[in-house]
């Protein structure tokens, strides 16, 4: 009996990347223009930038892409993090995906792509979800479907990508969740070995390091995770506040 696990593999063996590398970041090529950063300005600024955008440029963006009028898709994950949807630490989107995965094994791919569209109608950028519909599709005959799902797969990766180059804190990865740091690490095709959260200059960064198991070469990736953070703070603040009487 096939295990859940293998889903994932065969999801990504069927959409393999042909990769080369970016100075500092291990084993890609981004289709889009990368940011360009100067030493003293570092990439702090998309935090800021994300803060200044409203769900209102999510929602609209989300029309654009769909009719393929716009390919801003840094820009489009920014600006969800400014919704009411967003939760970076939502248990119920991992138990989702994790059924998703389930349904594929059992090639139950109709309740499969139920389950995937009720995801993306609250959360477009969830990347693994697109994969997961990629690969639905792919298998039911549908490849305009399949295609469409896979390139807003490789696309919100490579605006993660584009963002920095994940050598150090100044131009660290701009993720809005921790999903988003795992899936570009299968992007990379580099296994984890060990995660430690640093403080610099004020802003939170996931460091993870991992090693390449073709080179056997090591790489410490930095991600910049004072979106997800400011969430969760926002979060504790709420909690403690005193509530008004009724």
């Amino acid at each position: 009996m096939r295990v859940v696990i293998s889903v994932i593999v065969l999801i990504m063996l069927i959409h393999s990347l042909s990769i080369t590398g970016k100075e500092g970041a291990p084993g890609l090529q981004s289709d889009t223009t990368a940011i360009n950063f100067e030493d003293s300005l570092a990439n702090y600024f998309l935090v800021d930038y994300a803060r200044s955008l409203t769900a209102q440029t999510y929602f609209d963006l989300v029309d654009s892409i769909k009719n393929q009028w716009s390919h801003d898709f840094l820009t489009l994950r920014l600006a969800y993090t400014q919704t009411a949807h967003y939760n970076p630490y939502d248990p119920q989107l991992s138990e989702k995906q994790g059924e998703i995965r389930r349904l594929i094994n059992e090639e139950k791919y109709a309740a499969a792509l139920l389950l995937a569209d009720s995801i993306l109608q609250d959360n477009f950028v969830d990347i693994n979800t697109h994969l997961y519909c990629g690969f639905i599709y792919s298998q039911t005959g549908d490849s305009v479907q399949s295609n469409f799902h896979y390139f807003l797969y490789d696309q919100l990766l490579n605006s993660i990508y584009d963002s920095g180059d994940g050598v150090g804190p100044t131009a660290a990865f701009i993720v809005i969740n921790t999903q988003e740091e795992y899936a570009l690490l299968d992007w990379f095709k580099l296994k984890m070995r060990s995660q430690a959260l640093k403080i610099v200059d004020g802003y939170r960064f996931d460091v993870l390091y991992s090693l390449d198991p073709v080179t056997n070469e090591e790489h410490a990736i930095y991600f910049n995770i004072e979106l997800p953070y400011s969430f969760l703070s926002k979060l504790f603040r709420d909690a403690d506040a005193p509530q008004g009487n009724d």
